[in-house]
């Protein structure tokens, strides 16, 4: 045989062998990208401070409640859009001294819930 067909036939081995190890190692791989896909927990620890600025930002009583009510019905309506069932509702009568929430997010993959006093 000449050289050249020794080196075709190393080539061909040689390929044979990488591509063998390469599906071998296939399965050890870790895909970093299917935790972005997961977000429940940051939505709901989003929506929790976000809350809390809205209480902050309310002059008085009156304005605390419906600003409190507009929050809930349009994070609703925005989670309910992405795919996402949200329930918050005030456990204590809403006021300045403190509320307590109940906060459930819930998807196809996942359910979180929580009760948060809110100052």
């Amino acid at each position: 045989m000449a050289k050249g067909q020794w080196f075709i036939i190393s080539a061909v081995i040689a390929s044979a062998a990488f591509l063998s190890i390469s599906t071998l190692f296939k399965s050890y791989l870790i895909d970093s990208t299917e935790v972005m896909k997961y977000n429940e927990d940051f939505l709901f620890n989003n929506i929790k401070r976000e809350l809390n600025k809205t209480m902050d930002y309310s002059k008085s009583l009156e304005e605390l409640e419906n600003n409190i009510k507009e929050f809930i019905a349009f994070v609703e309506q925005e989670m309910s859009k992405r795919g996402y069932y949200l329930e918050i509702r005030n456990e204590t009568p809403i006021s300045f001294s403190g509320t307590t929430f109940f906060f459930s997010l819930a998807s196809e993959r996942m359910n979180i819930t929580g009760v948060t006093e809110m100052p």
